[in-house]
């Protein structure tokens, strides 16, 4: 007797939401060595809300014990009097004000694949740690867990549009809603099972040759070709560059891949696997790039154009100060708008200099671009994105421009090892694709019409065009950054946020 199995598309959504939630769980961290504000986190409020900005899905402000908060504007006034605070702890303080030391605002926004209490247990992991490193920190959070976005584009996306029955008017704008949303789902299904069939070749392709080759003019030195190399710090790279910073930790004593790496790349049961990464993962992609717009506005007041930040007149920042928080913009917006409103022209009392710093981490970077190009005029001492899957096109379209309106801000960009990105394992025993989310969207996620709209923060991509997506007036700006294959330095995708990453000796890999 025969029997047929039939690979079930929930079995595969379980495994692969599995797979990539156990790649993001927190560690450990990496300790720098002695703080500059010792003491200061002892001075400062416990409590977490006043570090923390969680938007859900709909763009509604949560705390950090999930609840609707009802007053958003007082919510980020909150945050705003326990900073003040602190600048006053710091001021009164003869002790750290002899250091020369500054309170940075430093607003860090995480990646995709992170659950709630991921995001509260890094809350609480890092506060008082950068508050002892003289940083005030805000996280800047929201869903981006695996099975909820990509149920979300099941049962409710259609176009961009978000289709619930609990938010019709009417009772026949509910019907519709539950005909264009959850009564269509199978036949999404469907499709996505549809897709996983008919990519099945160009699957087997990328597991068994793309993603399992290391092309050498990835890795080389030479520069003339356009390709991209592994040994930068040689004379040749610091003519191609033309005064852009690239920095890079000490060599490694074993710069290569190992047994380990290597021992499961062969896995057959990636053949079955890859198409369902593929066709489902592509869902979930879509679903979390629409919560990225959500996280600054609501669906009725998303801006058509927030691709490049221009000069805003003084006197509508000035009009937009007199008003309240609009109804169709988040917490988050209000929070950027009171900083412009407040802080805008950095005020100095005694040695103390207002300073913000925004660092985002993979997806982070992309919610990053949309906070700079709404508010332009925030003067970020540094623009830091960690494992940037953001597009080289938003580069050059946002923060290439932004630099050159701020001449006195730097902008670093931190790469794994492009080894390290190619040969991720989610798992020890290896059974969906190779590869970090970065490679996952530059060779299976995203749609990529040319070279710029790959990811920025793939080292190789990166090095290749930062020539010439960075004006040569602001290359002293820029600072690249890639990390080695081993040390005591990021070696996957979700680990970056297990480093002090608030730190500029992090940054540049000189610890």
């Amino acid at each position: 007797m025969m029997i047929t199995i039939t690979p079930n598309p929930f079995f595969f959504i379980l495994l692969l939401a599995f797979f990539l939630l156990t790649g993001c769980a927190t560690a450990p961290l990496h300790s720098g060595g002695s703080h500059s504000c010792q003491g200061l986190s002892s001075r400062a409020s416990k409590d977490l809300n006043d570090y923390s900005l969680y938007i859900n899905s709909s763009s509604t402000l949560y705390d950090v014990n999930k609840q609707i908060v009802a007053d958003p504007n007082a919510y980020v006034a909150k945050i705003f009097k326990n900073y003040n605070r602190v600048i006053n702890v710091f001021e009164n303080n003869n002790g750290l004000m002899k250091q020369d030391n500054h309170i940075e605002m430093t607003v860090f926004i995480h990646g995709g694949l992170n659950t709630s209490q991921q995001v509260s247990e890094r809350i609480k992991k890092l506060k008082d740690q950068m508050l002892e490193d003289c940083k005030y920190p805000v996280f800047i959070s929201w869903r981006s867990g695996f099975p909820g976005n990509y149920l979300d584009h099941l049962l409710f996306l259609r176009r961009g549009e978000y289709s619930s029955t609990g938010e019709s008017g009417s009772f026949f704008d509910g019907v519709t809603s539950f005909i264009k949303g959850p009564l269509v789902s199978p036949f999404v299904l469907m499709e996505d099972s549809l897709r996983a069939a008919t990519r099945f070749p160009s699957s087997a392709y990328n597991v068994l040759v793309e993603q399992n080759i290391i092309r050498k003019n990835f890795f080389d030195d030479s520069l003339d070709t356009g390709s991209t190399p592994d040994a930068v710090d040689n004379a040749a790279s610091s003519n191609y560059t033309n005064g852009i910073n690239i920095n890079l930790p000490p060599k490694d004593n074993d710069e290569d891949l190992g047994f380990g790496d290597l021992w499961s790349v062969a896995n057959p049961i990636k053949l079955v696997t890859a198409p369902y990464v593929d066709s489902l993962g592509s869902g979930a992609w879509n679903s979390m790039l629409r919560r990225t717009d959500l996280i600054i506005a609501n669906d009725e007041a998303i801006s058509i154009n927030q691709s490049k930040p221009e000069a805003v007149p003084k006197t509508a920042i000035e009009n937009d100060c007199k008003i309240n928080i609009n109804a169709n913009q988040t917490a988050v917006s209000e929070f950027f708008r009171f900083w412009q409103c407040h802080y805008q022209n950095s005020i100095t009392y005694n040695k103390n200099t207002r300073i913000i710093n925004i660092i985002g981490h993979s997806m982070g970077t992309i919610i990053s671009n949309k906070i700079i190009a709404k508010y332009p005029e925030i003067k970020f001492a540094n623009i830091v994105f960690m494992a940037a899957a953001c597009s080289l096109n938003d580069i050059a379209e946002i923060i290439s421009p932004y630099l050159i309106h701020h001449p006195d801000a730097n902008f670093y960009n931190l790469s794994l090892h492009p080894k390290r990105d190619q040969f991720e394992n989610s798992s020890y025993v290896d059974i969906v694709p190779r590869g970090s989310l970065l490679w996952w969207i530059d060779n299976t996620l995203a749609e990529i019409n040319s070279f710029q709209d790959r990811t920025a923060g793939y080292w190789p991509n990166i090095y290749k065009v930062a020539p010439k997506i960075f004006p040569q007036k602001i290359h002293r700006q820029v600072h690249l950054t890639k990390f080695g294959m081993v040390g005591n330095w990021p070696q996957s995708h979700g680990s970056f946020d297990d480093f002090e990453f608030w730190k500029e000796t992090f940054w540049t890999a000189n610890r």
